[in-house]
């Protein structure tokens, strides 16, 4: 199946679970790319220990790099590069090298979905799918040509990291389709490239904190899926009270109809709070302070209150 030669440029814990799948069916990149520099990720020390792990059980060709640039020749000498988590931009020299380009996978529908956090904000909108889309890099943030979609259901109660999880679960087959499609299409393959619309819409950057603050003049649905989606190990959706900052981790809703007041809590113990929203009531089991411990509900918080 696989004949194309192909370098696998590597960051992140779903690149390192396709680099895996792909070692265990007896598929080896030509080159294995990796930062060299550990010290820029220190969250990322679970995932650079994996690759060490793997390195010694397949012995794989990886390298360690500064700066692709330093390995023009090795992307000349290639038939596509395969960008998964990546995290240096690729120059045009670089990234047009290959006899047929450069791809990357994207957890997110493009070009709805260009640029950072992607999965957190499917999340947030309502999808019922995350599209992990595989696309041609070119000078625009996530904005090349669409090559191959793959869809992931996202169910009611996903949270982010569950949502991760799936894509980590996914990327081998995903892989392994990807490269089968490229070797059966190589003479023709820029007959199934699609353009997308990128200059009308802007890559999102970092979450940001008004992104975050939690507005109970939405719907009880919405609230949630705000909440679900930048639940822990994300940075969290951020509840303002009684001029203090607080961090919701996990919630629940119901739909219900009440002639309360948006806003105003309606029951309260040590663990739970529920408060009443637009078209529901939203039941938040979990909130951090300021310095991210755990609280006491009852100790913060009133029945009565209102949060708006």
């Amino acid at each position: 199946m696989h004949n194309l030669k192909f370098i696998y440029l590597c960051h992140g814990e779903i690149a390192y679970s396709g680099l895996k799948y792909l070692l265990e069916h007896n598929i080896f990149p030509d080159y294995t790319i990796i930062h060299k520099d550990r010290n820029k990720f220190p969250s990322q020390l679970s995932y650079f220990n994996k690759i060490d792990n793997i390195h010694k059980e397949y012995n794989f060709n990886l390298i360690e790099s500064n700066s692709l640039t330093e390995h023009k020749e090795l992307f000349l000498k290639s038939a596509i590069a395969i960008c998964v988590g990546y995290m240096e931009i690729i120059s045009e020299e670089i990234f047009s090298s290959p006899d047929l380009g450069t791809l990357n996978i994207h957890c997110g529908k493009l070009p709805e979905y260009r640029g950072r956090a992607p999965i957190c904000r499917a999340i947030m909108n309502g999808d019922n799918k995350l599209i992990i889309t595989i696309h041609k890099v070119n000078s625009k943030v996530d904005g090349g040509d669409i090559l191959k979609e793959y869809p992931l259901e996202i169910n009611d109660d996903d949270t982010s990291n569950i949502l991760y999880e799936k894509c980590k679960t996914a990327i081998g087959e995903i892989l392994i389709d990807l490269l089968s499609f490229l070797n059966l299409h190589t003479e023709d393959i820029n007959r199934y490239y699609s353009p997308q619309r990128a200059a009308e819409i802007k890559p999102y950057k970092s979450l940001t904190e008004n992104e975050r603050l939690i507005n109970f003049g939405k719907s009880v649905k919405e609230i949630h899926n705000l909440i679900r989606a930048l639940s822990p190990p994300y940075p969290m959706a951020i509840l303002k009270a009684k001029d203090k900052t607080f961090y919701v981790c996990k919630s629940e809703y119901a739909f219900t109809k009440s002639e309360l007041k948006t806003g105003t809590i309606i029951y309260v113990n040590k663990d739970n709070l529920k408060i009443r929203c637009t078209d529901g009531d939203l039941i938040i089991s979990e909130i951090l302070d300021e310095n991210k411990e755990k609280i006491n509900l009852i100790n913060n918080f009133e029945v009565g209150d209102n949060l708006i």
